[in-house]
């Protein structure tokens, strides 16, 4: 990638898994693949070859993220604009102009200026971070695009609250023609919106459920799910649950991925071998898909999931095993033939993120 990985530390020592304590440190778009190098404070932009997808080149040089420790990025195709989250002793957002052919330009701010790290008031690290309460969790796009948003967990023992922050797009600033061309002519605002969603605890993945964006599917760490009702950005009003859904023998209900084929989410638990299907309309959990035992795969936790199609896959870096399961009939179906062991030397514990083309 041409940066430095790192992980993050649980009582001052390095983590065996989920090395960030986020979702989404890998992203892809637009025939492009985004990836953070968390020890080297930068991002990473690699082409892929449309013949051969498994052939990536890196464009241009990776761009310091204006912060430390960076954890998790993404991709808005109608903005042609990368944002990345960084969670360390300096934290916040930094957005860049993506391009494959020419790879990843700092924004610039209304004043022409170049774009300053967006700050999160709140989060308070240290290089590397230590977690995983307390931590930067996630960042992503609205699907209109004129926003992005990141999920921060709380800390009850530093007494730090978790929330879910907003940074609209400065609509009024922002050149719509070079935005859709290049991404050059986006503007962001100069300060994100914090809420704390009443009744959540430790917010870490997000996915929106509907095409106006104001449906969020997040999951809690400490409990499972968090259905919210998030404004849109001209409103800038404050995101609230329509929903809080404990999950049974949950222990880490951290990452989702949303199924548009299903209409239902998925969710991860890194101490749990099993994917949790629930309904974003309901609100409840429809679907327990276990993994868990010699007879099912002996999966001891599952991190980083994505949807592609009629599969959901799920990344258990414990095993070093890839996880596919197809989506029939509104439920999953485990796949025991597309469970792979992963190939030595690419992926180990310490291995985070997923995307499908």
């Amino acid at each position: 990638t041409g940066g430095r990985g790192a992980v993050g530390v649980s009582g001052g020592k390095p983590v065996a898994v989920d090395p960030f304590f986020s979702q989404g440190p890998i992203q892809v778009g637009d025939g492009m693949v985004f990836a953070v190098n968390a020890g080297s404070n930068t991002l990473s932009l690699f082409s892929i070859d449309s013949t051969n997808p498994t052939h990536l080149k890196r464009v241009g040089k990776p761009q310091n993220t204006l912060g430390e420790f960076p954890v998790s990025v993404t991709y808005s195709s109608k903005l042609k604009t990368a944002c990345v989250l960084n969670g360390g002793a300096v934290s916040g957002i930094a957005c860049f102009a993506a391009d494959p052919r020419t790879g990843l330009r700092l924004l610039q701010d209304a004043s022409g200026k170049p774009f300053k790290l967006r700050t999160l008031a709140g989060l308070n690290q240290t290089t590397p971070p230590e977690g995983p309460l307390g931590t930067a969790s996630h960042i992503f796009f609205n699907p209109a695009g004129d926003a992005v948003h990141a999920t921060v967990k709380s800390n009850p023992a530093t007494k730090s609250a978790g929330f879910l922050a907003t940074l609209p797009v400065d609509m009024a600033a922002s050149n719509a023609s070079a935005a859709g061309c290049t991404g050059m002519g986006v503007r962001f605002a100069d300060k994100p919106i914090l809420t704390s969603p009443n009744g959540t605890i430790a917010l870490f993945g997000s996915a929106f459920a509907d095409a106006a964006g104001t449906k969020l599917v997040a999951t809690d760490a400490g409990f499972g799910i968090a259905f919210l009702d998030v404004p849109k950005a001209a409103s800038l009003g404050e995101a609230k649950p329509s929903s809080l859904t404990a999950i049974d023998g949950q222990k880490a209900t951290c990452w989702v991925a949303f199924s548009k084929a299903s209409q239902t989410a998925f969710v991860t638990d890194v101490a749990r071998g099993r994917i949790v299907e629930a309904s974003p309309k309901t609100g409840k959990v429809v679907a327990v898909h276990d993994f868990e035992g010699p007879a099912k795969g002996n999966l001891t936790g599952m991190i980083d999931l994505t949807v592609g199609g009629e599969f959901v896959y799920a990344l258990a870096p414990g095993q070093g095993a890839l996880l596919a399961a197809r989506i029939a009939g509104g439920a999953a179906t485990p796949d025991t033939a597309a469970t792979m062991q992963m190939i030595t030397g690419i992926a180990n514990g310490a291995s985070a993120g997923m995307a499908v083309l």
